[in-house]
């Protein structure tokens, strides 16, 4: 998943991100399938595919409204 909130100083990071998340798990299907699949992308022995997903380019202004809301 492509991060693009913004996080507060005060904390919530994590809070944050896992309301992102669940949003777009429930819209889009996962980028990768396994692990192995995502190296390439990722990098770092594919260490993330599961928060990358499979978004439309028409899409990505919305998304970003979302990750900054």
């Amino acid at each position: 998943m492509l991060d693009l909130a913004y996080y507060l100083p005060s904390g919530g990071d994590l809070d944050a991100e896992a309301w992102l998340q669940s949003h777009l798990e429930g819209r889009f299907a996962r980028a990768f399938a396994t692990k192995a699949e995502a190296v390439p992308y990722l990098g770092n022995g594919g260490a993330g595919y599961l928060e990358c997903y499979a978004i439309p380019v028409s899409l990505w202004p919305e998304i970003i409204e979302l990750a900054r809301s």
